[in-house]
């Protein structure tokens, strides 16, 4: 089979959500989101399929501390 034709054939790669529960995340959250911008990029699991991560939902809880402005700011 051609390379052409096996290219052809690839599934697109597999799209991610992440959801993060957000209790005091304010000191937490910015590392953790730049943490995940490298995944927004085409990855390969060790089993070759790919994929990207095309959102992250923050669930906040109301809970105390400043994780709203944390979250609106990002």
């Amino acid at each position: 089979m051609s390379s052409r034709l096996k290219g052809m054939r690839s599934s697109p790669p597999l799209t991610v959500s992440v959801v993060i529960p957000v209790y005091q995340g304010q000191g937490t959250l910015p590392s953790l989101i730049q943490e995940l911008v490298q995944f927004t990029n085409v990855q390969k699991t060790p089993e070759g399929r790919e994929f990207r991560v095309t959102e992250v939902i923050l669930v906040w809880d109301r809970g105390p501390g400043a994780s709203d402005h944390t979250m609106r700011d990002l």
